[in-house]
C-alpha cells in the first residue's frame, strides 16, 4: 500500500503490510493449531480405549473429547458406576484410579504417550495441520 506524501513522492507503508501478512500467517497457524489439537487428543482417546480394563466395557465405550473451547481439548469419560447407598454413580474412572481396589491406568497411559502428543501437536504446527 503506498500513500503520496508532501513531496508528492509514494511511501509504503510498512505497518499496513506486515499487519496483512501476520493476520494471514496467524488465521493459518490458529487453523493448524485446533486440527492438530484434535488429533492429538483423538490419540489420546485411542489409547486409553486400549488401556481400559476389560471387565469394564461399559468404560472402554465411554471415552470422549471435547472442543466447546478454542485452543483446548477435554479427554473424558461419561460412565458411572452405581451406589445405592446414596442414590448418585461415582465416575469409573475415579473408583478405577483411586478406589482401594482400583487399577490406575489414566495417569500411566497419559505419561507413556506424553512425548508423542507433544509430537502430534508439533507436527500439526510445522507441517500446515497433517499431523496425523
Amino acid at each position: 500500500m503506498a500513500r503520496k506524501t508532501k513531496s508528492g513522492k509514494h511511501q509504503l507503508n510498512l505497518y499496513d503490510e506486515l499487519k496483512d501478512i501476520l493476520d494471514e500467517y496467524s488465521e493459518e497457524l490458529y487453523a493448524n493449531k485446533e486440527e492438530a489439537l484434535d488429533a492429538a487428543s483423538d490419540f489420546l482417546v485411542s489409547q486409553l480405549e486400549a488401556n481400559s480394563p476389560v471387565r469394564t466395557g461399559k468404560l472402554k465405550e465411554s471415552w470422549l473429547r471435547t472442543d466447546k473451547y478454542t485452543g483446548v481439548r477435554y479427554v473424558g469419560n461419561s460412565s458411572v458406576g452405581s451406589n445405592n447407598k446414596y442414590g448418585y454413580g461415582i465416575p469409573l474412572t475415579n473408583l478405577l484410579e483411586f478406589g482401594k481396589k482400583g487399577h490406575p491406568f489414566i495417569r500411566k497411559t497419559f505419561e507413556q504417550n506424553k512425548e508423542r502428543i507433544i509430537d502430534i501437536i508439533k507436527g500439526g504446527l510445522e507441517n500446515d495441520g497433517n499431523s496425523k
